[in-house]
């Protein structure tokens, strides 16, 4: 019922714009489920890389690419972890 959205006015942020999630303790996380933003392709995500950190630093890289602009959700899994942060750019 609500989405993540950067800032757009009074000025638009530029790229790259990136979303942690701190989990609170290192956390069994292997994927991350995307869900576009399902009434514009406004702001949905193109290329993207998501990292994973022990501890909010040193962070380690788990994928890379580009998602295919559509409504429908975007999956990517991983073996890195277990995670307490996860960092979408």
């Amino acid at each position: 019922a609500t989405f993540w959205h950067t800032a757009w006015a009074p000025e638009q942020a530029q790229p790259p714009h990136s979303l942690e999630i701190d989990l609170g303790r290192p956390r069994t996380v292997i994927g991350l489920r995307y869900t576009p933003r399902p009434d514009s392709p406004n702001g949905r995500f193109g290329g993207y890389r998501l990292e994973v950190s022990e501890a909010g630093y040193d962070w380690t890289e788990v994928s890379t690419g580009t998602w295919t602009n559509t409504d429908q959700p975007q999956v990517v899994a991983w073996t890195a972890g277990p995670p307490r942060e996860v960092r979408l750019e």
